[in-house]
């Protein structure tokens, strides 16, 4: 059974969760000797917190049609600043010889050889081989339109 099913099915029966021929269960309910009633009522003086809400923000136009799904977030500043954290540290613009050979999907014995012969665009920082990220990706975007000249 589906959800539409399932609502359809419970507008039928008038809201009533029991079948039919069913009856509720019976409540008994029972006296508590150890209950002694309320106390006095105490007067509170303690003022309600005022919570600023605010009511989110419209849709854009652009993904007020279609399949986009909204996700809202609301972190502690401690957890923010730990995601700020992860996505910084993820997002390398100079890559080493391993991550570029990874990037590229290529082993790095062969990647050294093509920075040595000026293949493709690399620094030597310290005797080691750096890549700039943006410089790589426009280098696979120039491959790529070689071989689509070539073809």
């Amino acid at each position: 059974m589906n959800l539409a099913d399932a609502i359809r099915q419970a507008a039928q029966t008038n809201g009533s969760p029991v079948p039919p021929d069913q009856h509720p269960p019976r409540i008994e309910i029972i006296d508590n000797p150890a209950y002694r009633g309320p106390a006095q009522p105490m007067e509170s003086t303690m003022e309600h917190a005022h919570e600023e809400t605010r009511l989110p923000d419209p849709p854009s136009p652009a993904v007020s049609h279609g399949g986009v799904v909204r996700l809202e977030l609301f972190l502690s500043p401690e957890q923010l600043s730990g995601l700020f954290r992860a996505v910084v540290a993820n997002q390398h613009t100079v890559m080493t010889l391993r991550e570029a050979a990874s990037y590229l999907r290529i082993v790095p014995s062969v990647l050294e050889q093509m920075s040595q012969e000026g293949k493709i665009p690399a620094l030597m920082i310290d005797g080691k081989w750096r890549f700039a990220r943006t410089a790589v990706d426009e280098w696979l975007n120039l491959q790529g339109q070689q071989r689509e000249m070539e073809a």
